[in-house]
């Protein structure tokens, strides 16, 4: 722990805020609408967050096939709609 704590000071880690407002930025997703979703009025439309597991899952069972990369895949699909938070979905 010690060891975290000075990488980050160095600038060789991810500091404790950072790792926050990551987090704080993520937790967003769960109450933000899909923008296209919203522009076609569907009702009670998925939100990112729940886009992002169901895109998680179906990489869990797509990367079972012959030459796909498991852990490139699941964190592909996981991590794709973050910067829609930023940029506005």
């Amino acid at each position: 722990m010690a060891s975290e704590a000075s990488s980050s000071a160095n600038g060789d880690g991810v500091s404790a805020s950072s790792a926050i407002d990551f987090l704080t930025l993520c937790h967003r997703l769960k109450t933000t609408k899909r923008a296209g979703w919203v522009k076609r009025e569907v009702n009670n439309p998925e939100s990112v967050a729940d886009h992002m597991f169901r895109m998680g899952l179906m990489a869990l069972i797509a990367s079972d096939m012959t030459g796909v990369d498991r852990n490139k895949c699941v964190k592909m699909a996981i991590v794709h709609d973050i910067a829609e938070e930023l940029a506005g979905n």
